[in-house]
């Protein structure tokens, strides 16, 4: 998922201050999967929609949401080492993040992505500094 972001009516926003998550699972609180990304800025400006080079400077790749299977598996299986998946039942139920190098995964629950109900994408204000006016955007949304 392609995704753009820019400060509007001159508020103070710095890369970083936001970040968009994408969560897949079977319902929205107990067994999800969840991407986050922290958001880097489109500058103000005006772009040539039709200039290849003019798009990659506002849909930047640092805010592209790539929900890659292996990281899914490879953390879920960390979380079960970590938690004791068959010994603690309970603790699946607690948040287990793992920083992947830009992007963090979130595991709750017992997720199955054969079996997907839901999909939410929405934007956090970690620093909860100021309330913020964002212009956000998501592009093309593919499945593979």
């Amino acid at each position: 998922m392609n995704v753009h972001a820019e400060a509007l009516n001159n508020i103070p926003l710095n890369d970083g201050d936001l970040t968009l998550f994408f969560r897949v699972g079977t319902d929205y609180n107990n067994n999800f999967y969840e991407y986050e990304v922290p958001l880097k800025l489109t500058p103000k400006g005006v772009y040539n929609a039709t200039n290849v080079d003019s798009r990659a400077q506002v849909w930047l790749k640092e805010n592209e949401v790539n929900f890659k299977f292996d990281d899914i598996s490879a953390v879920k299986q960390a979380r079960n080492v970590s938690k004791g998946y068959f010994s603690e039942l309970n603790k699946l139920s607690e948040p287990f993040s793992m920083d992947m190098g830009g992007y963090t995964i979130t595991i709750v629950g017992n997720p199955n992505l054969g079996t997907v109900k839901s999909i939410m994408a929405g934007i956090r204000n970690p620093k909860l500094l100021i309330n913020y006016r964002i212009a956000l955007r998501c592009g093309s949304m593919n499945y593979a």
